[in-house]
């Protein structure tokens, strides 16, 4: 969409909020610039031990490098336990590739 002025967008998403939410989760007035570099990727997490493998710790490490668009369903009934998937949205065209360690949070 195009408008005259500023005001004018801004009034549209404003005063249309109704409308346009029926189609749209977020509505942003564009500042005429392209420096923000969004995408989508789906993540394979490997190596996470059985005693740690639940969709809450997947989350986690997805959370770990972007934000969590789609959740893991992991589950040890699963048939493969050898990675766990997830989508996430990153802020940046880098090649998304993390390594961390893992805890429990338990003391032995």
């Amino acid at each position: 969409m195009t408008f005259s002025t500023s005001e004018d967008a801004s009034g549209f998403r404003e005063n249309y909020r109704e409308r346009w939410t029926a189609w749209l989760t977020k509505l942003e007035i564009w500042d005429g610039s392209f420096n923000k570099i969004e995408k989508i990727a789906w993540i394979r997490a490997t190596g996470v031990p059985i005693s740690l493998w639940d969709w809450h710790v997947f989350n986690r490490i997805g959370e770990r490098c972007g934000k969590i668009v789609i959740k893991s369903d992991v589950s040890t009934l699963d048939s493969d336990l050898l990675s766990g998937k997830l989508v996430i949205q990153v802020d940046s065209g880098e090649k998304i590739c993390s390594e961390f360690s893992l805890s429990s949070g338990v003391s032995r």
